[in-house]
């Protein structure tokens, strides 16, 4: 992604095919270019969480790389949420008593994803990147639910928050009752 953000001067579309086929064809470039380099990462098969000197099964990780490029610019409130807190967590650390995290955080979870960066009818609203992500029924369903929220202190308040941001009861006929 920083290649084609390099090249190109912005990051992939949100759903935007030909962005995905152009990153999938840098990444097997760059892949194929580092395979011949000692130490360096390219695609390989990974066993038990440790890497093989096998080339990865294409059908299996060239959805995973297409898919990364379609959902790259998606932002969903509670990941957002998550991150942000863990981010803080980490400049606190920063100050000496605690080491801080020394890697990257990488988070796939292709069980979360329902859409493939069409946000369908919500396209142009606020509602776009969690209907490209969960798909346009998730946002229709949580439109409709009704939900009870006991108190709105510190922990309520946020979670008011998450509701209201992901559209949550903003259906016609649906409640949310703090």
């Amino acid at each position: 992604a920083l290649q084609f953000q390099e090249q190109k001067g912005r990051w992939p579309g949100l759903g935007n095919e030909a962005d995905a086929n152009e990153l999938l064809t840098m990444a097997k470039a760059i892949s194929a270019r580092s395979k011949e380099s000692d130490g360096a990462c390219w695609l390989r098969k990974y066993e038990w969480g440790c890497p093989s000197d096998e080339s990865a099964d294409p059908t299996q990780v060239d959805p995973m790389i297409r898919r990364f490029s379609l959902l790259f610019q998606a932002e969903l409130t509670g990941l957002c949420a998550f991150l942000g807190g863990a981010i803080a967590q980490e400049v606190i650390k920063k100050t000496g008593k605690f080491l801080p995290i020394e890697q990257w955080i990488h988070h796939d979870d292709s069980c979360l994803v329902r859409g493939q960066g069409n946000p369908g009818q919500f396209a142009r609203t606020r509602y776009s990147h969690q209907a490209a992500v969960l798909g346009p029924k998730f946002v229709q369903d949580i439109a409709k639910q009704t939900v009870f929220l006991v108190g709105c202190g510190a922990l309520g308040c946020e979670y008011l928050k998450g509701l209201a941001l992901m559209g949550a009861c903003t259906a016609p006929g649906s409640k949310l009752i703090v």
